[in-house]
């Protein structure tokens, strides 16, 4: 019988053991799974003031490896938004609208359009098609800016905070790339980041970019900064 309470009393103590270590493991900081960001601020810095009435500004959202934009000095019909249809004849051909959707779009996650002071979410469910009708190109309706998060405008700036579950990613790593078209749908740059950004909580991501010969400074992006928390 003392042998079975010796026997008894040591297995009790090898549990406290375990259990004290184990206690210890998941209160240490370090080793703690990293939580994902709800919420993103991107912070886009032009090279002059800028002008949402005189340029568009698109910030596309895709997973990492996937995402296309076309080069600057060609043409973008922008999804919900008026075409030209002569350019949108000559530039895609027998395709039309499709040939934008299956080169570009389809890779897109979802874009927010920044035009006459106001930014607008285009999420679709599912993203966007390789083919389209005009009629479901000008059918895409978009978020406001006041349901999807914060925006403001301070001379060469234009910053975007809002809550990370209204892209529709559906997973916790991106990528991104800004164009600026002017009012005719040319675009004027194209910069596609192409990084792998996890959204985790108090992860920070940018860059200052290294430009040239600026025709025009209020559509040529300088800098980008984005964070999560």
């Amino acid at each position: 019988m003392t042998r079975l309470r010796i026997a008894f009393s040591f297995f009790v103590l090898v549990l406290l053991t375990i259990g004290g270590i184990s206690g210890c493991a998941s209160r240490d900081p370090s080793i703690r799974k990293p939580i994902a960001g709800a919420r993103m601020t991107l912070d886009l810095t032009f090279m002059g003031a800028v002008n949402s009435a005189q340029y568009q500004y698109v910030i596309a959202f895709a997973l990492p490896g996937t995402l296309v934009i076309p080069n600057a000095n060609t043409y973008l019909a922008i999804p919900g938004q008026s075409i030209n249809q002569d350019r949108t004849s000559s530039t895609g051909g027998t395709e039309g609208l499709s040939y934008f959707y299956r080169n570009f779009f389809s890779t897109w996650k979802d874009f927010i359009l920044v035009a006459n002071n106001t930014a607008s979410l285009y999420a679709p469910v599912g993203g966007f098609p390789t083919s389209i009708t005009d009629s479901l190109h000008n059918g895409y309706l978009a978020i406001a800016s006041s349901q999807f998060g914060n925006t403001s405008f301070s001379d060469t700036k234009i910053h975007l905070e809002f809550d990370l579950l209204r892209l529709g990613l559906g997973a916790t790593h991106m990528t991104l790339a800004v164009l600026t078209l002017d009012s005719n749908g040319s675009i004027i740059d194209a910069q596609n980041f192409n990084r792998d950004m996890e959204a985790l909580s108090n992860n920070q991501y940018g860059d200052t970019l290294s430009r040239l010969n600026v025709a025009i400074p209020a559509a040529t992006l300088k800098s980008w900064s984005l964070s999560f928390r």
